[in-house]
């Protein structure tokens, strides 16, 4: 899917027990995928490159801003918890290009917990100024759980495997 017109790539915005797979989503103007108070999803099989702010983003920020933080929208939506983004098969993944402009790969912002990442490769996302393949804004990653993944650059890494 080319957004180049549009603002995110695919928004789950207050969805529930959606499934999709087979995803490649490039070029949109802030997120590939975004969830939006939207729980207990699954992302299966996805590739998210060339997106402004993140292939993944779970969170509120609607411009891309502050990722890693609270929500300060007022008031604010429900939490993104218990999604599951995983590959089955052949790794998903979330890469930048190679003159990067997409800052995260999967990216969940504070406040979201209960996801699980599994075997999901990311590598190449970042601008050098800030950035990661894989960013949790929770405290030691909250009880999201990150496993199997291949991450180059991870935060915190102590939690993000």
């Amino acid at each position: 899917m080319d957004s180049t017109l549009g603002f995110a790539g695919i928004e789950l915005n207050g969805v529930h027990g959606a499934f999709l797979t087979n995803l490649t989503v490039t070029t949109s103007q802030t997120y590939g995928v975004w969830l939006l108070a939207s729980s207990r999803n699954v992302i299966a099989n996805f590739s998210v490159s060339r997106n402004t702010s993140a292939g993944i983003y779970l969170g509120c920020f609607r411009t891309g801003g502050t990722l890693g933080k609270a929500c300060t929208t007022v008031p604010p939506p429900p939490p993104s918890n218990g999604n599951i983004l995983t590959s089955v098969n052949d790794p998903s993944t979330a890469d930048g290009p190679i003159q990067s402009d997409q800052a995260y790969g999967v990216a969940i912002d504070a406040g979201n917990v209960g996801n699980r990442i599994v075997g999901i490769q990311g590598s190449g996302n970042g601008n050098n100024l800030f950035g990661a393949d894989a960013l949790d804004g929770n405290p030691n990653c909250g009880s999201n759980v990150w496993t199997g993944n291949q991450f180059a650059i991870a935060s915190p890494s102590t939690c993000i495997h």
